[in-house]
């Protein structure tokens, strides 16, 4: 017979207590997951949107002295220095035969590309900003 008073009761947690809560755990990772990249790719969209305003800045000081937008990719490195900061997008120019236009674009690249909603995100010399979700 065994002695209830000699018996040594341990305290802590059961191994179904344990498993409820990783299970727990493992649900609230899978929804918080996805919203997290999501709110990441947000952030990185400014990344993008900076160098199209950086780039136009730079194209109007060009225009302000030439009276022209040919030449204005080569003057700011449009064309040697195409990604951002942080490989985010890939800026691209196009500039009217003319020369009184142009169309900036910043492409999605690498880990980005997969921000389908703003994977292309363009500013021309009149300030149209497209899609304007992305902005």
């Amino acid at each position: 017979m065994i002695n209830k008073q000699n018996k040594k009761y341990s305290s802590g947690f059961t191994l179904i207590e344990l498993m409820i809560v990783v299970a727990i755990i493992a649900v609230l990772t899978t929804i918080s997951y996805p919203m997290y990249n999501s709110q990441i790719q947000k952030a990185r969209r400014s990344e993008g949107r900076n160098s199209l305003l950086d780039f136009s800045m730079r194209f109007e000081e060009f225009y302000g002295t030439n009276y022209t937008y040919t030449g204005a990719d080569v003057y700011t490195n449009l064309s040697t220095k195409p990604k951002t900061e942080n490989n985010y997008y890939q800026m691209s120019g196009v500039i009217s035969s003319a020369g009184d236009t142009y169309t900036l674009t910043a492409t999605a690249i690498n880990s980005q590309a997969k921000d389908t909603d703003c994977a292309t995100i363009t500013f021309d010399q009149v300030g149209t900003k497209s899609p304007t979700t992305c902005w």
